[in-house]
């Protein structure tokens, strides 16, 4: 399990046990969706620890995953084409070093070039063409945690790690300071002026040069009940755009959607507030929301929450079983990839075309 997605599942747990003070309903049992398993037959070597999932232009599934390797532990790039896995590339491990992957997230470029973060490099490759990067000492800091990267509009990598945030433009390094602690979870650029905004470990933050503000504490409007309030936004754990630059944000405080003059508060429902609990959040082209709220997937469509059943639950009869989610992604055609464990090292993705 990547280090960040180890330390909210933790802190899932306690929000679970302390679920009775902090007014967290039970989740209810669900509705079906139509899953399709995608085949893993075919895997050379099984998925361990795996990272996000990620969809690029053409449709192809991308993640990263360890396994071992007579005496090493190798990093695995796996890609799925639609009919069969490729393990694309690989990294040696040297972990307890720590010279792994960092990054989650692989993301692509404009000329379907992709890029990954190592621990003391910057990779990016295409078809057999690979290139690396070192990566400045200043973000080489606390390898516990994987660094948030994206790409602007205008093709330079954007990378958070430590106490900076650095702007790659393929030749050269750009450092921004960040306040001390500051802990960077995840990290979107957006659309029609390159903004940068990150939620960190206590709130959320804008990046337009030259200037950093920072979000603590915003007047929250209460979408279930009309009602508005000061709040703390808390730690911030996953960022979405929306279709219309509305930017969505699953932080301790819930679900928040940031208009761009208002903060809607949708937290309101059984997943309740001042909690870990919301680990992947997706936009899909009608503007629906999906994400993964205590292991739970779930759509907000027309300000209703919906909760789907695991595919996975009559996999789990036994006392061993996890059935958590690793990961979430949407492709151009609306189809949700849901990246799940059912016990430990059973990892299985699945498909719907649920709207």
């Amino acid at each position: 399990m990547p280090a960040t997605l180890r330390y909210l599942g933790s802190l899932c747990v306690l929000a679970l046990l302390f679920s009775s003070c902090d007014g967290i309903e039970p989740p209810e049992p669900g509705e079906m969706a139509d899953w399709i398993r995608i085949d893993n037959e075919n895997l050379t070597e099984p998925f361990l620890s795996p990272s996000e999932l990620n969809i690029d232009a053409n449709g192809d599934l991308w993640l990263q995953s360890t396994f071992p390797s007579g005496a090493d532990l190798l990093n695995g790039l796996w890609q799925y084409n639609g009919q069969d896995w490729n393990l694309y590339q690989t990294f040696l491990d040297s972990f307890p070093d720590e010279r792994g992957f960092r990054s989650q997230k692989i993301i692509s470029d404009a000329s379907g070039k992709k890029w990954l973060a190592l621990s003391e490099e910057l990779i990016s490759f295409r078809a057999q063409e690979l290139e690396r990067f070192p990566l400045p000492d200043e973000l080489m800091g606390d390898n516990l945690f994987p660094v948030a990267h994206a790409l602007d509009n205008d093709g330079n990598v954007i990378i958070s790690s430590g106490d900076y945030l650095g702007i790659f433009d393929g030749q050269a390094w750009e450092l921004v300071d960040l306040p001390p602690g500051t802990q960077v979870f995840d990290l979107v650029v957006k659309p029609s002026n390159n903004e940068i905004w990150f939620g960190a470990q206590n709130g959320l933050f804008r990046y337009a040069a030259p200037q950093l503000q920072f979000f603590g504490e915003v007047d929250q409007l209460d979408v279930a009940n009309g009602t508005s309030e000061i709040r703390a936004v808390g730690l911030v754990t996953t960022l979405a755009w929306g279709q219309n630059e509305e930017l969505w944000i699953g932080c301790t405080a819930g679900l928040i959607q940031f208009t761009g003059t208002r903060w809607n508060n949708y937290g309101q429902g059984s997943f309740a507030t001042n909690v870990i609990s919301i680990s992947h959040l997706q936009v899909d082209s009608q503007g629906t929301v999906w994400l993964v709220v205590l292991g739970d997937f779930m759509r907000l469509k027309n300000d209703v929450f919906t909760t789907y059943q695991s595919p996975t639950a009559n996999q789990c009869n036994t006392g061993n079983c996890t059935n958590q989610i690793f990961g979430l992604a949407i492709d151009q055609l609306d189809r949700k990839y849901v990246l799940w464990e059912v016990t430990p090292g059973n990892i299985q993705i699945y498909r719907t075309d649920q709207d």
